[in-house]
């Protein structure tokens, strides 16, 4: 298999690993076995769980022309890969033909979300629109 399905693959294992540990915090004393992410705690803890993963992943990882590529191929897979069917279904929803492995343009597709889910969005102004060059 290619490797970016196997990138994909790890990534989304992350996610549901910190998704996992945020639901223990939770339900501490509870017995429930639900595994139902679209339910609103659940949904609440994987987006934030896939957040972290993302802005991470623009802060750490250096920009390189395949690593613009296997972002771009990452955002697009949560389309069809994302856990919760009703965020899968929003994510087809939205133009992604731009994507950029910049804070910027992740803060703007972040205010996206935030926006269809009446939060509050955050102040994108303080990052600086990145020039499309590549470290090599």
């Amino acid at each position: 298999m290619s490797r970016t399905f196997w990138l994909n693959f790890v990534i989304l294992c992350l996610i549901f690993e910190d998704y996992g540990r945020g639901k223990e915090l939770i339900a501490l004393n509870e017995d429930c076995m639900c595994t139902d992410v679209c339910k609103e705690d659940n949904k609440e803890l994987l987006g934030q769980g896939t957040w972290r993963l993302l802005h991470s992943m623009v802060e750490h990882v250096e920009r390189t022309k395949d690593n613009e590529q296997l972002f771009q191929n990452f955002i697009q897979s949560l389309q069809y890969l994302y856990p919760c069917k009703e965020c899968r279904n929003h994510l087809k929803k939205m133009p992604l033909d731009s994507i950029e492995m910049t804070p910027l343009w992740l803060c703007e597709f972040h205010n996206k979300v935030n926006v269809r889910l009446k939060k509050k969005p955050y102040d994108c102004s303080t990052f600086k629109q990145v020039v499309s060059h590549f470290s090599e």
